[in-house]
């Protein structure tokens, strides 16, 4: 074989290893991860935002909270709560701060494609954390608008519709 094309299948062979051992995405958005306790995301948010005095009532009894971040990519993070854990998130783009790309996710070629800009994860379950999946969300082909986790059978409303369906 000639020297180019040894190099070539090395690349290629490269390539798909590299896929093949790519860490699947996070279940953490702005530092809160599925499976946390409700007290320990409070902890987590209060270091970095405050949480939305206007919705407090309603989100009590929606089983929600949201919280408004001071700084990084999410703007502010709404997330769902049952048996005083953690069981979705979601997270919203700050307009002018900085993006998202959804390759920094996770691995694309792992991703399903539904509408123009929505991608997603189904991840399995791994050493304590649940099975779960991140829908994410965009107006164009690199970077993200939201992003939602939710565990495996406890899908919330917003991660389930595609942005063709809205």
């Amino acid at each position: 074989m000639r020297p180019v094309t040894i190099g070539l299948a090395l690349a290629t062979l490269l390539a798909i290893a590299t896929v093949a051992w790519a860490r699947p995405p996070a279940a953490e958005l702005a530092g809160v991860r599925i499976g946390m306790r409700e007290d320990r995301a409070h902890a987590v948010l209060a270091k970095r935002g405050t949480r939305g005095a206007e919705r407090a009532e309603r989100d009590r009894e929606e089983e929600q909270e949201t919280w408004t971040l001071r700084s990084g990519p999410w703007a502010y993070v709404t997330f769902g709560v049952s048996d005083a854990r953690v069981h979705w998130i979601t997270a919203f783009a700050r307009p002018a701060g900085p993006r998202v790309r959804y390759r920094d996710l996770g691995p694309l070629p792992t991703a399903r494609r539904s509408g123009r800009y929505y991608v997603m994860w189904q991840v399995p379950a791994a050493g304590g954390t649940p099975a779960y999946s991140i829908v994410a969300r965009g107006t164009d082909s690199t970077y993200v608008k939201s992003v939602s986790l939710s565990q495996a059978g406890r899908q919330h409303r917003e991660a389930a519709e595609p942005d063709s369906a809205r």
